[in-house]
């Protein structure tokens, strides 16, 4: 099991009986090997496969694929199907989705991790981060962040700037690749001020249909900010990141717990 850092509420539990509404998940790449890659991207569509053909870096590859697999895998959990036969397309923005079905997903990579989430939502978004503290993220800050959050950073010691950082920074673009946009033009919608606050949910009326964030810190310095519309709050509230298991998938049994 992969707990928080000290301090923190513990945030990955072993994948048990995860909540039916709505799921997240992380994978250590990792602990993925070579072989269980290959049999990964057996399960691409050929659109997928011809995405695959053209990342150029090892490192962006590796985690495409690993990223497809965890999703592919899931979803067909879901659908009673085999992964490979899910049909996946994309938008003209670029986000993946379901060709039949209502089922919600997104996928996030950082470094070495990769989070899915996934359930029956109206919107969803997930955002994963490692916190380098090597950058300049004042000057980030002040780039894409409101002014007032800028001015309010500027204050912080190191510690906390880089928490705060990473916090608002997930939670935004979990937001953003939720509802589709850049991270410049939707900073003055109420709900990324809601957002602001670790855990708070959007207070608009609207019932399940208001917005909900949720972002947790997980061990070893990563981030994690998941932005969802359309699902109670009991579900968001007890949310935790969970350690994908992949020993239910034919030929890569073991994979995670060498």
């Amino acid at each position: 099991m992969i707990d928080t850092e000290p301090g923190n509420r513990p945030a990955i539990t072993n994948a048990t009986n995860p909540p039916p509404d709505l799921n997240l998940y992380v994978v250590d790449s990792g602990r993925i090997s070579d072989q269980d890659v290959c049999h990964f991207v057996g399960l691409l569509s050929p659109q997928e496969k011809n995405r695959l053909a053209r990342l150029r870096r090892k490192t962006t590859r590796r985690q495409f694929v690993i990223g497809r697999g965890l999703l592919r895998t899931e979803l067909s959990k879901r659908l009673s199907c085999s992964p490979g036969s899910v049909a996946i397309e994309i938008t003209p923005a670029g986000k993946p989705f379901l060709v039949h079905g209502t089922l919600q997903f997104n996928l996030s990579h950082s470094r070495e991790r990769v989070a899915l989430a996934i359930g029956r939502c109206g919107c969803l978004g997930v955002d994963i981060e490692y916190a380098s503290d090597g950058r300049d993220l004042l000057s980030i800050a002040r780039a894409v962040f409101p002014d007032h959050e800028w001015h309010q950073m500027q204050s912080l010691c190191k510690d906390t700037l880089v928490k705060r950082f990473y916090r608002n920074w997930t939670l935004y673009e979990a937001l953003i690749k939720a509802e589709g946009g850049s991270i410049h033009s939707v900073f003055t919608r109420p709900r990324y001020r809601s957002a602001m606050t670790e855990n708070k949910n959007e207070s608009t009326t609207g019932g399940q249909s208001r917005w909900r964030y949720r972002h947790l810190l997980l061990r070893g310095g990563y981030h994690l900010g998941l932005a969802a519309r359309g699902i109670p709050d009991s579900v968001m509230n007890g949310i935790q990141a969970v350690e994908w298991i992949a020993d239910t998938v034919p030929g890569i049994e073991g994979a995670l717990s060498r």
